[in-house]
């Protein structure tokens, strides 16, 4: 018997697996595998719409037994693989990709997207005691730490911290790390956000994700065979920042909070330097972007409209 949907697609995925060849019977809160199918290809979760052949009980009451062949197994599962992408998530500095898209890539890898994430400067500017050296060492343990507590893979680009430039040499080493990520989507910082490293951050995930695919460009690596699509995260505290969609995360906000939590320099000197709780504050703009989305806890998005790189359909989670 396969609980249907499970915790997440990923682990749906698996089950369905195991039983790839067998009669199987689903304890869902569907009527109907063809509902289930549907609702899977539209990206929507059970019990957010309402149609025919689809009860109201939610999924830890599930109470319906279908049973299906392998044939609706790997019909769904097809949907599913079809539905995971490459993400890569690109931030000024530890803790960057963290305080703003957390919830969505953890959504993201319930789904089965594989997650990347580059960090621009190596952070030796951030704290008030710890020698820079020293401090550079620190935070890319903790950046390792909450990559891996994500499940993602960290790409360290290691400039300067507070002299980021879109400049020659940085804009090819990020090419490069797109090159071997090889996103479907890029999410990066907003062009207006309160830091100039992350303003050099959005020009750098704009430029550079344009270039990787220029088979004259030279890396190291081969040039990309398609372009990513590129969405602008939030601001810090929002400032400035008008979203065009929205991640429902409240799903995914304790992890999101644990994942910020493997930065305990930056939680330390966040107190000690601005007076703020960040975990608190990541919080509190979740939740007004969840009043904004019409959920409990939200992150908000922009996406970057160029030629020849703007979706058809919804790509964010």
């Amino acid at each position: 018997m396969v609980l249907f949907p499970g915790p997440t697609k990923a682990e749906t995925m698996r089950a369905m697996k195991r039983h790839r060849d067998q009669l199987v019977e689903l304890l869902t809160n569907y009527g109907k595998i063809d509902m289930l199918c549907l609702d899977l290809a539209l990206g929507l979760a059970p019990g957010r719409r309402k149609a025919k052949g689809e009860c109201d009980s939610p999924i830890p009451q599930a109470s319906r037994r279908l049973w299906t062949k392998s044939g609706n197994l790997d019909r769904m599962g097809e949907i599913l693989r079809e539905d995971a992408m490459k993400v890569l998530a690109i931030g000024a500095h530890p803790d960057d990709v963290e305080i703003l898209c957390g919830g969505t890539l953890f959504r993201g890898k319930g789904k089965g997207d594989q997650v990347s994430i580059c960090v621009l400067t190596d952070g030796s500017a951030g704290h008030k005691v710890i020698p820079p050296k020293e401090l550079v060492k620190i935070r890319k343990r903790e950046a390792e730490a909450a990559a891996k507590f994500l499940g993602a893979k960290l790409f360290w680009l290691g400039a300067k911290d507070e002299f980021l430039f879109d400049d020659e040499e940085t804009r090819l080493k990020l090419a490069q790390v797109i090159r071997l990520a090889q996103p479907d989507l890029i999410i990066s910082h907003s062009a207006n956000d309160y830091h100039h490293d992350h303003q050099a951050g959005a020009k750098l995930a704009f430029s550079a994700g344009f270039i990787a695919s220029l088979k004259h460009v030279k890396t190291g690596s081969p040039a990309s065979n398609h372009g990513a699509y590129l969405y602008e995260m939030d601001t810090l505290t929002g400032i400035g920042f008008e979203p065009m969609e929205y991640v429902d995360i409240s799903g995914s906000l304790a992890n999101k909070l644990k994942m910020l939590s493997k930065h305990k320099s930056q939680v330390k000197w966040l107190k000690d330097h601005d007076g703020i709780d960040i975990l608190e504050m990541v919080e509190t703009q979740a939740k007004f972007r969840g009043y904004q989305a019409g959920v409990k806890y939200a992150e908000g998005f922009r996406l970057v409209q160029r030629w020849g790189s703007n979706p058809g359909k919804r790509v964010l989670p």
